[in-house]
């Protein structure tokens, strides 16, 4: 069964769970394909209706593969949306130079620059959970980072200032370009 929605449909049956509801039950009529078919064609639908994925199933894909990397043994690593300079660029070999650390590029929060102290802003990475982790634990480190990072693009049907992102980080002895590919692999099926 295909479902035909106009933009226009979806914002007058109301906003959030009104939305995914009514959306939910014209996808799941006449289709008993099990949860995967289902999350597949509402978010096929919403993107149809927003130009976009919808921000609540991007949500809840990156949910099912935080869970996944914790099935295969990470643990959940998170850290502070409010970062560093030291952090977010300096230990991660980011020379002031680069493009990346330009001030329009990123969400500098005023007044926080005290004598010689670093800068804070909203982290454009989650790789600075990266950096907390390894100043805090000795390897072996195996930990999936997912959280939210903030960049001043240009909002549009694909862009938002805040975005998700999800990485993973393996230290340990005898790692090898196997344990990659095997990891990728299951992430990706």
């Amino acid at each position: 069964m295909l479902v035909v929605v106009q933009r226009q449909q979806v914002v007058a049956f109301g906003h959030g769970e009104e939305i995914v509801g009514w959306l939910a039950r014209a996808v799941w009529r006449g289709s008993n394909s099990g949860l995967s078919s289902w999350r597949r064609r509402i978010r096929w639908l919403l993107s149809r209706c927003f130009g976009s994925e919808f921000p609540f199933f991007t949500f809840l894909r990156l949910n099912e593969l935080v869970e996944l990397f914790a099935r295969m043994g990470f643990a959940v690593a998170e850290g502070p949306e409010v970062e560093d300079e030291f952090h977010n660029f300096i230990a991660l070999n980011i020379p002031e130079s680069h493009p990346a650390r330009d001030p329009l590029d990123n969400f500098y929060i005023e007044g926080t620059a005290d004598r010689g102290a670093h800068q804070r802003l909203l982290r454009t990475q989650t790789s600075t959970v990266q950096i907390r982790v390894m100043e805090k634990q000795k390897p072996p480190i195996r930990v999936v980072i997912p959280g939210r990072v903030y960049r001043p693009d240009t909002v549009d049907a694909t862009h938002l200032f805040m975005f998700h992102q999800l990485e993973a980080l393996v230290v340990d002895k005898g790692v090898t370009m196997v344990d990659l590919k095997s990891t990728v692999l299951q992430f990706v099926k």
